[in-house]
């Protein structure tokens, strides 16, 4: 259920704009309601109700929007945005899954799995969000440094023993990751394997100073605390020469290069990689190498 707001600013004088970027604007204002996006929707084949889908609730923003900042406002005065519509608007973005479909489907092309965390931040501001559990993620992450509530010097528990241990400084640096550390550890594993078989050096920060990346947050439209948590990682890995930084959580990387610079302030000091495009251009520079012959095809599918 959704956290009722002790001070709810459901008042004229919210700023509903704040935040989005032009783009994002434009987006809400180019929704046509085709319903494209609808047979797409897995919340709409699982509920049936059109009032929470996507065109619905890109309505009810854009009617924020008009009726306090944009035409609607300056010819007729700012309106009054009462409670029940901030309920329901709250429950349609946090029932959405953000899984991105209908974004896919979109004939306007619109980013809706990048807008719905945004929105979902203007809600959170008014006392709206997140809903249960999410709103004990901030408290977790800063206790903790992860989202699982797990002790931090645990997080590296799982490392392969034959593996050497990382460097505390090198150019290329291995960030695990809340899930691949606590709930995915075959995946660290392996990538530990295979940064090991490339031959090169790689550093990690210690297990108490590798921080979560803020992703769970920012989908959760919990915004404030991410710069101020992401920075220090950021700063370290620079500190200790990292030139590349490599992930293989897809989510890790996604808000790693898309939202990490403007976190940062400018152009982060290192590069971004995915974990298989390292692999890739290892096999390719003869730093991996095969020493069994391979018949089969092999299709690799990126899950994210």
């Amino acid at each position: 259920m959704p956290i009722k707001s002790n001070n709810p600013q459901v008042t004229e004088n919210f700023d509903f704009a704040s935040g989005l970027s032009k783009r994002q604007l434009i987006e809400i204002d180019a929704c046509t309601r085709c319903g494209a996006c609808l047979t797409e929707c897995p919340v709409q084949d699982a509920t049936g109700d059109t009032s929470i889908s996507p065109p619905d609730k890109i309505a009810l923003f854009k009617s924020l929007l008009s009726r306090t900042k944009g035409m609607q406002a300056k010819f007729m005065g700012p309106a009054h945005i009462s409670e029940d519509e901030l309920k329901h608007l709250s429950k349609s973005l946090w029932e959405c899954t953000t899984c991105g479909r209908c974004g896919e489907m979109c004939e306007a092309g619109i980013f809706s799995q990048r807008l719905w965390p945004f929105l979902r931040a203007k809600m959170v501001e008014l006392g709206y969000g997140p809903w249960e559990p999410q709103n004990m993620m901030e408290k977790v992450v800063i206790e903790t440094g992860n989202v699982y509530n797990q002790p931090a010097k645990a997080r590296y528990d799982w490392w392969p023993k034959e593996c050497p241990t990382y460097k505390e400084e090198a150019e290329v640096a291995y960030y695990t990751g809340c899930t691949t550390a606590y709930e995915s550890q075959p995946m660290a594993i392996g990538d530990v394997r295979m940064m090991t078989a490339s031959g090169i050096d790689y550093m990690m920060l210690p297990p108490e100073k590798e921080i979560c990346c803020g992703f769970p947050l920012f989908v959760s439209g919990q915004h404030k605390i991410i710069p101020d948590l992401v920075r220090p990682v950021i700063q370290d890995y620079a500190d200790r020469g990292v030139k590349t930084l490599i992930s293989s959580c897809p989510c890790c990387c996604s808000v790693m290069t898309r939202d990490w610079p403007r976190w940062w302030g400018g152009k982060l000091p290192f590069k971004i990689r995915h974990m298989s495009q390292f692999i890739l251009e290892s096999i390719k520079e003869g730093k991996i190498k095969f020493d069994k012959p391979l018949k089969e095809r092999i299709v690799y599918e990126d899950p994210c």
